[in-house]
């Protein structure tokens, strides 16, 4: 139980302390990465999550899960973090539609193998939802983030953000609807029929921008999930409204670093934090 680790390594058990930032790790890298949108920037944003959650462990008086009290120190920090490295513009949802690509087939240069064309289609469906996520204003992403991709409760989310649970429910409610509404008129993912599919994009933007393998921000780090060929059939028997959902929670996404349990430690060991002192 993760409450008893946090016990533990209030009283100074280094290896409790390393598993507690190990559990931490995903959960908070993919918050930090949907609110983010470029993953070294979530990666900073996660070291730094980390060591204040765990120089502050005193202030964990088990009111609460402390899972959900490592989501309100990481919102908070969040709320006001920015991407310094993003390279995708801020775009209203108006914007991105312009940016659709109609009638494109999915012909591919015949110098792109086949594991090329599989990267680009990753980096596109990856790179699409980020920025679908980065049309919500931040609180509305914050809403729709914990809910719908990271599974917690609407009583569970409504408490990390520290709002009243009828608030948080139209919160969520306006994310949504502003998220369905957009991918229901064009993602084939979500319908058929509509006219953005991931590899006619990709095809086009692989001819028309030059884009090559050194070039990605998403498909050359180790990633979790399925391709979007993949997840069309995964979600071909879904009603409507489950597919926005699923597409979001279960498409590729990538995996935390598995070094930030030693960075985290490295840091409480520099001599620059001193809250906690472990054996």
């Amino acid at each position: 139980m993760l409450e008893a680790l946090v016990e533990k390594a209030k009283q100074g058990n280094a290896d409790a302390l390393d598993e507690v930032v190990r559990r931490l790790t995903e959960p908070l890298y993919n918050l930090a990465l949907r609110m983010l949108y470029h993953p070294q920037d979530a990666e900073d944003a996660l070291q730094e999550i980390l060591i204040k959650i765990v120089t502050h462990l005193g202030n964990f008086k088990g009111r609460s899960a402390f899972k959900t009290y490592a989501f309100r120190i990481a919102v908070n920090h969040l709320r006001t973090a920015r991407s310094r490295r993003r390279e995708f513009p801020d775009l209203s949802f108006e914007e991105m539609s312009d940016r659709i690509v109609d009638d494109s087939p999915a012909n591919w240069d015949e110098q792109i193998s086949e594991a090329q064309q599989q990267l680009f289609v990753r980096e596109l469906l990856i790179g699409c939802l980020q920025a679908l996520l980065l049309g919500l204003d931040r609180e509305q992403r914050l809403a729709y983030i914990l809910v719908e991709v990271l599974d917690l409760t609407g009583t569970q989310a409504a408490i990390v953000l520290d709002l009243k649970p009828a608030t948080f429910r139209k919160r969520l409610s306006r994310a949504r609807n502003s998220i369905r509404a957009f991918m229901t008129r064009h993602c084939a993912l979500v319908r058929p029929e509509n006219r953005c599919h991931c590899d006619r994009q990709a095809a086009h933007f692989s001819r028309n921008r030059g884009i090559n393998t050194h070039e990605l921000i998403f498909s050359n780090r180790p990633h979790t999930g399925k391709l979007a060929s993949h997840l069309q059939d995964q979600m071909a028997e879904l009603e409507e409204l489950r597919r926005v959902r699923n597409l979001f929670r279960n498409s590729p996404d990538l995996k935390a670093p598995g070094q930030m349990v030693s960075r985290v430690r490295d840091l409480l060991s520099s001599g620059k934090y001193d809250v906690l002192r472990l054996s």
